[in-house]
C-alpha cells in the first residue's frame, strides 16, 4: 500500500468515525430533547401559575397601601402645614420679644437723661427744685410715657399669641 492510499484509507476512517459520532450525538441530543421538552413545559406552566398568584398578591397589597400612602400623604401635608404655622407664630413672637427688649432699652435710656438733667438743674444751675413741666423734662416723661404704652402693647400681643 502506498502512502497516498493509506492517507485515503485514513481520512475514510476519520470521516465514518465523524458519521457516528454526530449520528450518536444527535440520537443522544433527540433524546435529551424529548425529556427536556415535558419538563420545560411543565416548568412553564409552575411559572405562570406562580406569576398569577404573584400578580393577584401585588395588586391586593397595591389596593391595600395605596389608600395608606394617600392617607400619609394628607397626614403629612397637615403636619407641614400646622409645623409651618407654629413657626410663623415662634418667630412673630421673637419679634415681639426682641422690640419689647429694645423699648425697654430706650426708656432706661430716657431715664437716666432724666436723671442727668436732674442733677444739672440741682447741681450745675444750683436750683433747689425740679418740675415735671419743666420743658425737657416735660418731653422726656412723654417720650417714656409712649414708650411704656408701646411695651405694654406688645406684652399684650405677646400674651394673646401665647394660647395659639
Amino acid at each position: 500500500m502506498t502512502f497516498v492510499e493509506r492517507m485515503k484509507q485514513l481520512l475514510d476512517q476519520g470521516v465514518q468515525v465523524s458519521k457516528d459520532f454526530a449520528t450518536k450525538a444527535g440520537a443522544t441530543a433527540k433524546d435529551l430533547g424529548a425529556k427536556a421538552g415535558p419538563i420545560a413545559q411543565d416548568l412553564g406552566h409552575k411559572a405562570k401559575d406562580l406569576g398569577a398568584k404573584a400578580g393577584a398578591a401585588a395588586q391586593d397589597l397595591g389596593a391595600k397601601a395605596g389608600p395608606i400612602a394617600q392617607d400619609l400623604g394628607h397626614k403629612a401635608k397637615d403636619l407641614g402645614a400646622k409645623a409651618g404655622a407654629k413657626a410663623q407664630d415662634l418667630g412673630e413672637r421673637g419679634v415681639l420679644m426682641f422690640e419689647i427688649r429694645q423699648l425697654e432699652g430706650q426708656a432706661q435710656k430716657l431715664i437716666g437723661r432724666l436723671g442727668a438733667e436732674a442733677y444739672q438743674t440741682f447741681a450745675e444751675r444750683g436750683e433747689t427744685t425740679v418740675s415735671a413741666e419743666s420743658a425737657p423734662i416735660k418731653a422726656m416723661l412723654a417720650e417714656i410715657a409712649t414708650i411704656r404704652a408701646s411695651i405694654e402693647e406688645k406684652q399684650a400681643d405677646l400674651k394673646s399669641r401665647k394660647g395659639k
